[in-house]
């Protein structure tokens, strides 16, 4: 029986299912007395006999009244069974409700506790983001954002098996389309207003530190790459604080990838400074080849490839 039938905010006897067989075998009960009178010849005795012949005459339409009582019984106990049903959904709405405020409230104070809040855009957007289903009582991390988390972990390899044999070419839009995209959501999960334009990424980082001349190496596949790696580093940096909220969060975030990183100076000096930061007058002294052939080496190393690099 449908649920919209036993209505479990409605009184049992204002239930329309409850009075429609009610009326039914009566009006069977009435129809079936009226034409078993009119064909049996009947006499009016009051005595015992005589209720006894009435009950026997009239056994099959009182028969069909008597069963109004078990049909009601199984109506009232599906009701009932009904508003049991929707005491425990209300119940559970009550519970996720309060679980909910209970679990932003803590998440709120952990971000306070290992001072995050600082690198994010609000503690209630970040909670919806990394916990999309825990109004409904599911706090499992996004499914998006670890699928693109973890799609990126092959990147430093992916930018080594497709280095260019000619430094001064970018990545390819294919590529450079797919790996923005990743990082991209990675940070739409820690920003309502972060930029989503992948036009950062085509242009890529300057690597001229000195001098003002171009080019500056913008657009290369080293600048692209550059680019890429500092933004997955930073947001999957601040996302591996903020996951480790859920105890069953086994942590994702690449270590050695982080720990290099930043150790490493890609800065080169522009061909027209080059005299002079040979002359000592620049501390930097690096040409755009030896960055890149540098780089080269770390993605090597940070990836665990042990065959050559093509050079």
């Amino acid at each position: 029986m449908k649920t919209t039938l036993f209505n479990p905010n409605a009184s049992f006897l204002h239930l329309g299912v409850v009075w429609l067989p009610v009326i039914l075998l009566i009006l069977i009960s009435i129809i079936s007395s009226g034409i078993i009178i009119y064909n049996t010849p009947l006499a009016i005795d009051l005595s015992s006999d005589g209720f006894n012949e009435f009950v026997s005459v009239l056994r099959f339409p009182l028969g069909i009244l008597t069963l109004i009582i078990p049909i009601v019984a199984l109506l009232a106990a599906n009701h009932r069974s009904e508003q049991t049903k929707e005491q425990i959904r209300v119940t559970g709405i009550q519970n996720n409700f309060a679980n909910y405020y209970k679990h932003l409230e803590e998440f709120a104070k952990y971000l306070e506790k290992e001072r995050i809040s600082s690198e994010i855009a609000g503690s209630r957007y970040i909670h919806k983001m990394i916990y999309p289903n825990a109004q409904f009582g599911n706090y499992e991390i996004n499914e998006a954002l670890i699928a693109s988390w973890k799609s990126l972990r092959l990147l430093t390899l992916e930018l080594l098996n497709k280095y260019p044999d000619v430094y001064d070419e970018g990545l390819g839009c294919g590529d450079l389309n797919h790996y923005a995209s990743d990082i991209l959501t990675l940070k739409s999960h820690l920003n309502e207003r972060f930029d989503s334009n992948k036009k950062q990424y085509e242009i890529g980082l300057p690597l001229v530190r000195y001098g003002h001349e171009k080019p500056d190496y913008r657009g290369t596949y080293l600048s692209q790459s550059l680019n890429l790696i500092k933004d997955m580093i930073d947001s999957t940096s601040i996302l591996d604080k903020l996951c480790q909220f859920s105890v069953e969060y086994e942590s994702l975030l690449d270590e050695d990838l982080k720990n290099h990183f930043n150790y490493i100076d890609y800065s080169v000096v522009d061909d027209n400074d080059l005299e002079n930061s040979l002359n000592g007058n620049f501390e930097c002294t690096q040409s755009f080849q030896e960055a890149n052939e540098k780089f080269k080496l770390f993605l090597k190393d940070i990836s665990g490839v042990k065959k050559a690099i093509k050079t």
